[in-house]
Formats: C-alpha cells, sequence, structure tokens
C-alpha cells in the first residue's frame, strides 16, 4: 500500500514540511506511522488506521464491494475473517493542530492524545471532540471493522492526555505517541486511563 499513487506522492509533497519549526504534513505523517506500523503488525496492541481508510466508509452502499476488502487488503486482514475488537489509533487535524484518538471500542471510550488546551474540563472535551467530528469517525471505524457502535455519542467517554509541547512540534508528538502504542511504551491500563508520557526531542525520530 505504501507504494499506492494515491499516498505517496502526497508525502512526497509534503517533504518540505519536515524544515525546522514548521508544521508537519498530514500526508507525512500518514505515511510514516503506516510504515512503522507495517513492521510491528504482528506485535503490536494497537492498530494504525489512515485517515483515507476511516472517511472511505462514508458511503455505506459501498462498504460490501469496495470500502472494505481495500481496507482489509491494505491491512494485510481477512476478508472473511471477523475482525476482533481492539484499540484503534489514527491521526486527527484539528485547527492547525495535530492529536491522536485512541480508541477503545471495547469500553466505548475514546483518548485524545496530545491534546492542547488548558481547558480540561468535561464539557471542553467532549466540545472538542464534536468539533473534529469524533462520533463520526468513531462509528466510521466500527463500521469498516464490523464492530457493533452505539448510537447516542453520550454513550462515548472522552478523555485527554496532555502532554508538554511547543507550539509547532505537534506533528512529532503525534508520531512519538502512536509509536509509543505500537511498541507498548505507552498502554491503556486496567482501569481503562492512559497515563501522560514523558517525550524525548523528537527530532532523532
Amino acid at each position: 500500500f505504501l507504494s499506492n499513487p494515491v499516498l505517496w506522492p502526497y508525502a512526497l509533497e509534503d517533504l518540505h514540511t519536515l524544515s525546522p519549526k514548521r508544521w508537519l504534513g498530514k500526508a507525512l505523517i500518514e505515511f510514516y506511522l503506516l510504515y512503522h506500523w507495517y513492521q510491528k503488525m504482528d506485535t503490536s496492541p494497537v492498530r494504525f488506521m489512515d485517515i483515507q481508510s476511516i472517511t472511505e466508509s462514508e458511503r455505506p452502499d459501498l462498504d460490501e464491494m469496495y470500502s472494505k476488502p481495500r481496507f482489509r487488503e491494505r491491512y494485510w486482514l481477512d476478508y472473511r475473517d471477523v475482525l476482533p475488537v481492539q484499540p484503534v489509533a489514527y491521526a486527527i487535524l484539528h485547527q492547525y493542530h495535530f492529536v491522536v484518538y485512541l480508541q477503545d471500542t471495547e469500553r466505548m471510550t475514546v483518548h485524545i492524545l496530545g491534546y492542547s488546551s488548558d481547558r480540561t474540563d468535561e464539557t471542553a472535551v467532549r466540545q472538542y471532540w464534536n468539533d473534529t467530528e469524533g462520533f463520526h469517525h468513531y462509528r466510521l471505524v466500527c463500521r469498516m471493522n464490523g464492530w457493533p457502535c452505539p448510537d447516542d455519542p453520550e454513550e462515548v467517554t472522552v478523555k485527554v492526555s496532555c502532554p508538554v509541547q511547543n507550539g509547532y512540534d505537534c506533528g512529532v508528538v503525534a508520531i512519538q505517541l502512536v509509536r509509543m502504542l505500537y511498541s507498548r511504551e505507552l498502554c491503556i491500563q486496567e482501569d481503562g486511563t492512559v497515563p501522560v508520557p514523558r517525550l524525548p526531542c523528537g527530532h532523532g525520530e
């Protein structure tokens, strides 16, 4: 899939965003995270989904003949199998800021990793999730994987994790967070929480 012409040319166009004090391009981030997920797919407790795979399922009438087969092929999943429920990570860009959504479908919880607002009360966090069409993405992830999904967004719990950031490295932070999820350095705890990680300088990533 990394050689797919709908993916790598956009990542190539984003190479200039590797310059100092620039926001990384979304296509570059997803290409990089997909590359590393393919290396870790046999051991990672978390599955990565690129946003294209998620939004392709916005046409339910095309799911069975187009969207789902492409998704399964892209992630080397047997189309005939019922996929076990597992956490899924995906990157979201909102108001020039990248965050990682870690969707714990089994607990009907979404963890917003890399959240940067000073307001962490339940109302503000829920509003942020609504502004990023969080429940829409949640349902699409469930649909693509064949998992049950609630009809009411209030049934989904939304939590945040706020590592220290500097205002322009949010893309680097998103990459670090997802790679830590791949390698189990960052995990959903038994009580359903995700600790705030201590991140090293990401410019060596």
